[in-house]
């Protein structure tokens, strides 16, 4: 996720931000505040932390680098998981009277997170300032 997350932000200028393909799409700095959303969902329920409302009046520069280090994070910890950790790791979120397993999280939050970083690279094609040629199979340039 980092990997693409990366690469559909690198190098993004003032008129990206503002870019949208229609007028009731979000604009590219919108979808990247609710990525950033997204990225913090999953690491408050990979840290066993509620859910809260989360803030996203940050510059450019500083919700690319949060969103980074958070999806880089983790990475770290889903990989260190044990199967039954992955099994037994639930969330609830706030007001709600049901709990999740993992596996929603990857069918919700982070499948959403990859949806939208699709959406980032088609809406840079489209403004005219295409991502950098890489090779996210292999997570190399």
């Amino acid at each position: 996720m980092a990997f693409r997350y990366d690469y559909a932000t690198e190098a993004l200028t003032t008129e990206n931000l503002t870019f949208r393909p229609s007028e009731t799409s979000m604009t590219i700095l919108e979808l990247l505040n609710h990525i950033y959303q997204l990225a913090k969902v999953t690491d408050c329920v990979l840290n066993n932390q509620e859910i809260e409302k989360i803030n996203t009046n940050l510059s450019f520069e500083l919700l690319r680098e949060e969103t980074l280090k958070l999806y880089i994070k983790s990475s770290k910890e889903i990989k260190k998981m044990t199967y039954l950790e992955l099994v037994n790791c639930t969330f609830k979120p706030k007001n709600k009277s049901i709990t999740f397993p993992f596996w929603n999280l990857i069918n919700g939050s982070i499948a959403d997170a990859l949806t939208h970083v699709g959406q980032l690279n088609s809406w840079r094609r489209i403004s005219g300032n295409p991502v950098p040629k890489n090779n996210p199979c292999i997570g190399e340039p």
